[in-house]
């Protein structure tokens, strides 16, 4: 990915000079998704951990709120072992090429944003 990225933009004539990796621990990510909860009728979002008061009633609506399939504890697992395996490369190749910033991605989003706009700049 990251060589055809690079041939890609070569016959443009740019380069990259950072890649960013917004890092989460895998544990955190598995409590996030597996809280999740949508409402059918509206497709609003709730998350149990971070919204304890959102209940089994959407705040918009009223509908009922479910878990998707796709947020059951075994599938988001699956999805972050994938994630790792085809990341993994990537992530050595631009470290290896002196342009990979971590970005701790657990925490409050605007601190987050902040950070990833400094290494931007």
């Amino acid at each position: 990915q990251a060589e055809a990225l690079a041939k890609m933009l070569d016959e443009r004539h740019t380069e990259i000079d950072i890649a960013l990796l917004v890092d989460v621990d895998f544990e955190a990510i598995v409590e996030r998704l597996t809280s999740r909860r949508v409402c059918p009728a509206c497709n609003a979002v709730f998350n149990l951990k971070t919204m304890p008061d959102a209940g089994e009633i959407c705040a918009k609506c009223g509908g009922n709120l479910v878990k998707r399939p796709d947020d059951e504890e075994e599938t988001v697992r699956r999805r972050l072992d994938v994630y790792e395996k085809q990341t993994a490369p990537v992530v050595e190749h631009y470290r290896n090429a002196g342009i990979l910033e971590r970005v701790e991605g657990a925490g409050d989003i605007d601190e987050i944003t902040a950070e990833i706009l400094r290494l931007l700049k």
